[in-house]
C-alpha cells in the first residue's frame, strides 16, 4: 500500500512539472480567418499577447495601434477573455494547440 501511495504522489508530481503553462508572453505569427487569409500584418516588434497569473494584455499596431487587457481563465481547451478594455466583453476561444512555443486558438 505504501508503494502504491509513493507511486501515486510521483506521478502527479511528475505530470504537474512537465505540464505546459500558457502563462508567457506570446509572439503573434498570423491572424487569419476560417479560410486562412491573413486579416492583419503582424509588426513583430510591438505585437504581443501577454497571459500572466489569469490577467491578459495584447497589442496589435495594424488594428489602430489595439491594446486590449483584462482578465482570463484557461480550463479544458477553453481560453475565454474577459475584456475591461477597450470594452467590457467576453470572448471566447478553443486552444487547438500547446507547445512550449506554440499556442494557436481560435473563435467560433
Amino acid at each position: 500500500m505504501r508503494h502504491f501511495l509513493l507511486f501515486i504522489l510521483f506521478s502527479v508530481s511528475f505530470l504537474t512539472l512537465h505540464s505546459q503553462s500558457i502563462e508567457r508572453t506570446w509572439d503573434f505569427s498570423s491572424i487569419e480567418n476560417a479560410e486562412g487569409e491573413t486579416l492583419f500584418n503582424i509588426n513583430p516588434e510591438s505585437d504581443s499577447l501577454r497571459l500572466d497569473k489569469g490577467r491578459f494584455t495584447y497589442s496589435l499596431a495594424a488594428k489602430d495601434s489595439l491594446n486590449a487587457a483584462g482578465d482570463y481563465i484557461y480550463q479544458n481547451n477553453l481560453l475565454v477573455f474577459f475584456y475591461t478594455q477597450p470594452k467590457d466583453t467576453i470572448r471566447r476561444y478553443h486552444v487547438s494547440e500547446l507547445t512550449d512555443s506554440t499556442l494557436v486558438f481560435s473563435e467560433n
